[in-house]
């Protein structure tokens, strides 16, 4: 059995079991590190994206929404949040995310990409 106890080592193992694809309790990890380390954009991210995996859509934005709030400067968050959005029929909102992606860093490929595949429609 694997125990994990410090935010660096529960980190860890959400990391491992997202690998793994075992979405639900990479949530339920990233959830606690989340709780222990609330101003962390990182397991917020990473708990948004096994959320997605899981087709838990209205929670997993609210874990970007949450990344982003705890760092303004996470392209990759802004842009996985145009995924979704886009994904959901969210097209202006979708758009909104990639253009802040862009703000943040404005050569992020990914952003660039996912607005011309949002032109093509």
């Amino acid at each position: 059995m694997i125990t994990a106890t410090t935010p660096k080592s529960l980190f860890r193992l959400g990391s491992m079991l997202y690998d793994v694809q075992a979405w639900d309790e990479a949530g339920r990890i990233f959830a606690r590190v989340s709780e222990l380390l609330p101003d962390s954009s990182s397991p917020h991210h990473m708990r948004a994206m096994s959320l997605t995996n899981s087709a838990k859509y209205p929670e997993a934005l609210g874990e970007y929404r949450a990344a982003i709030k705890a760092n303004a400067s996470s392209s990759q968050s802004y842009n996985n949040m145009g995924v979704l959005l886009a994904k959901l029929g969210h097209v202006p909102e979708a758009l909104q995310a990639y253009n802040d992606a862009l703000v943040v860093d404005p050569e992020y490929q990914d952003a660039l990409q996912n607005i011309k595949h949002l032109h093509r429609f």
